[in-house]
C-alpha cells in the first residue's frame, strides 16, 4: 500500500491509517479507491457514505486528463475561467486551495501582511479552525515548536506565528461551556462587548462561521452587517463556509461585509477528499494580489494555494518535478467537480430546494424521532436543516467507537452520516445530513428519501441489536 507521505504529495488528503493488509480505511473508515498503481482517492471528508462508481470513474478520467505536465497551466486558466463566471468575481479575487485548513493558513499568511497589531476572534473553534485555533497552545519559548497531527508545512505556520507572537491577540468566543444550552443573545453581547474592548487602530479579523458541521451560523448575516457597520476601516469579517452549505443569494451577501471567504467541496457537495476555494475582498484582496505579483518573495504560501502565477514561476525555475503535477493535477480534478455541483445546486430553485430539505426532515423525524436533535432555530441558515443531530448518549459505548462499528455497517451514498461532536458534554452525538446526492439527484424523490432513512435505521437497529 502507499505511502502516507506518497498521498499527500499527491495532494490526496488520506489521513490515513490501515486496518489490515485486506482492508484498507482513511482515518473515517472509508475505503480508497486506486486510480493507478500509484495513486489512490477517497471520500474521507464525506464520512460513511461511499461514492458511486459513476463519480469515482468520473473523477478519475478528469484526473488523468489533467496529469500530463503541459496541461496543467492550461487547466488552471480553464477552472478559474469557470469559477469565475459561477462566482461573479474577478478571476484574481480567488484562489484553489487542498482543503479547508490550507484556506486557514492563507488568511493566516496574509495576516502577516497587515503591519499593524491584529486581534483574531474565532467564533466556536470547537467546530472550526483547526490551525488557527492551535496559535494559543504554542510554546513560544521553543523553536523547535510543533504540533502533533499537523503536516510539517502546517507546523512551519505555527512557528513563524510564535515568532511574531507580539503582532497578535487571539480571542475565542466559546460555545459550549460548562454543559450549557446555547443562548444567541448572549453570545452577540458577549461577541459586542469583546470588540468594544479593542482600539479602532488595530486590525480585527472576526473569523465567523456559516453552517458549521452542526449547522449553527454565527452571528447571523444581519447582525455581521450592523456590526460591519458600526467598526472602523480595519474591522475585516473572515467567513468560513467551508462544508459549501450556502445558497447563492447567502453568498453575494456575504461577499458583500466579508474580506476573505472559504469552503471546500467535499462534504455536502460530495466530492472525493479535500479540496476548496479561498474568496478574497477589500484589504486582504489587495495583499493577496501584491503576493501573488512576487511569487519569488512568497514561498512560505506554495504549499497552500493551486494557483497559475505560482505554477509558472515554479515551471520557470526549474521546480516541477512529477509529484507536484500529480499534487495539481488531483486538485484540480476534485475542484472541477465541485465547480459542476455547486453550479447545479445554485441553480436549483428555492421554493424546490425547501422542500426537498422539509421532505427529508420529516423522513428523519417519523423514523429516528426519538433519537434526533433539531438545530437551534437562532443560529439557522437556510440550509441548516440538511443537518440533523442524533442523540446517543443512552448507550453505553463511547460515540468513537459507535461511529467506528456504524462505518463499517453503513453504505448508503446519498445520506452522510459523520463522525461524533460534543455538544453540551455530550460526545456521542453523530450528524445525519442530506447531502447533495439527495437535494440535487437528476431522480428525485420521496420514495428516494424514504429508501435512505429507512436503511440508516435498520442500520441503527442492527447495531444496538450487537451492543
Amino acid at each position: 500500500m502507499i505511502s502516507t507521505t506518497d498521498i499527500l504529495l499527491k495532494g490526496v488528503n488520506f489521513r490515513g491509517k490501515a486496518v489490515s493488509e485486506e482492508l484498507p480505511l482513511s482515518g473515517y473508515n472509508i475505503s480508497p479507491r486506486f486510480l493507478d498503481g500509484d495513486s489512490f482517492i477517497d471520500f474521507s471528508s464525506t464520512t460513511a457514505s461511499q461514492p458511486s462508481s459513476l463519480e469515482l470513474d468520473f473523477f478519475a478520467s478528469i484526473y488523468h486528463k489533467y496529469s500530463s505536465p503541459d496541461k496543467i497551466q492550461k487547466h488552471l486558466l480553464s477552472a478559474k475561467k469557470k469559477l469565475s463566471q459561477i462566482l461573479h468575481i474577478s478571476s484574481n479575487d480567488f484562489v484553489f486551495t487542498p482543503s479547508g485548513t490550507d484556506c486557514d493558513a492563507i488568511i493566516s499568511i496574509i495576516a502577516e501582511k497587515f503591519n499593524k497589531h491584529t486581534h483574531i476572534i474565532n467564533i466556536c473553534p470547537e467546530e472550526t479552525g483547526r490551525l488557527t485555533k492551535r496559535f494559543q497552545l504554542l510554546d513560544i519559548d521553543n523553536e523547535d515548536i510543533s504540533v502533533d497531527g499537523l503536516p510539517s508545512f502546517e507546523n512551519s505556520i505555527l512557528k513563524r506565528f510564535s515568532r511574531n507572537q507580539d503582532n497578535f491577540t487571539f480571542h475565542d468566543l466559546n460555545f459550549r461551556r460548562n454543559n450549557e444550552d446555547l443562548n444567541y443573545k448572549y453570545l452577540l453581547d458577549e461577541l459586542n462587548n469583546l470588540l468594544e474592548t479593542i482600539p479602532r487602530n488595530q486590525i480585527i479579523l472576526l473569523r465567523a462561521i456559516f453552517c458549521s458541521k452542526t449547522g449553527l451560523c454565527f452571528p447571523s448575516i444581519k447582525d455581521l452587517k450592523i456590526i460591519k457597520d458600526r467598526m472602523s476601516t480595519n474591522f475585516h469579517i473572515v467567513m468560513d463556509c467551508c462544508q459549501s452549505r450556502i445558497t447563492k443569494n447567502e453568498f453575494n451577501d456575504l461577499r458583500e461585509i466579508s474580506s476573505a471567504m472559504f469552503f471546500s467541496f467535499s462534504k455536502f457537495l460530495q466530492t472525493p477528499s479535500f479540496a476548496g476555494i479561498s474568496v478574497f475582498n477589500n484589504l486582504i484582496a489587495e495583499l493577496w494580489k501584491e503576493m501573488i505579483r512576487s511569487p519569488e518573495k512568497n514561498n512560505e504560501m506554495f504549499p497552500f494555494v493551486i494557483d497559475h502565477d505560482i505554477y509558472k514561476y515554479l515551471s520557470e525555475i526549474g521546480a516541477i518535478n512529477s509529484k507536484l503535477n500529480a499534487s495539481y493535477g488531483s486538485i484540480l480534478a476534485r475542484c472541477e467537480l465541485g465547480l459542476k455541483r455547486l453550479k447545479d445546486f445554485w441553480s436549483l430553485d428555492e421554493s424546490i430546494l425547501q422542500d426537498r430539505l422539509s421532505e427529508f426532515n420529516l423522513s428523519v423525524e417519523n423514523q429516528l424521532g426519538e433519537i434526533v436533535k433539531p438545530i437551534d432555530i437562532d443560529f439557522q441558515s437556510s440550509i441548516s436543516n440538511s443537518i440533523r443531530l442524533l442523540d446517543f448518549s443512552f448507550i453505553s459505548i463511547s460515540g468513537k467507537e459507535l461511529y467506528e462499528i456504524l462505518s463499517r455497517f453503513y453504505f448508503k451514498k446519498r445520506v452522510i452520516l459523520g463522525q461524533p461532536v460534543n455538544l453540551n458534554g455530550n460526545s456521542k452525538n453523530l450528524r445525519l445530513s442530506a447531502g447533495y446526492r439527495i437535494i440535487c439527484d437528476p431522480h428525485y424523490s420521496k420514495d428516494l428519501i424514504e429508501e435512505n432513512i429507512n436503511h440508516v435505521k435498520k442500520t441503527f437497529d442492527s447495531i444496538f441489536r450487537i451492543i
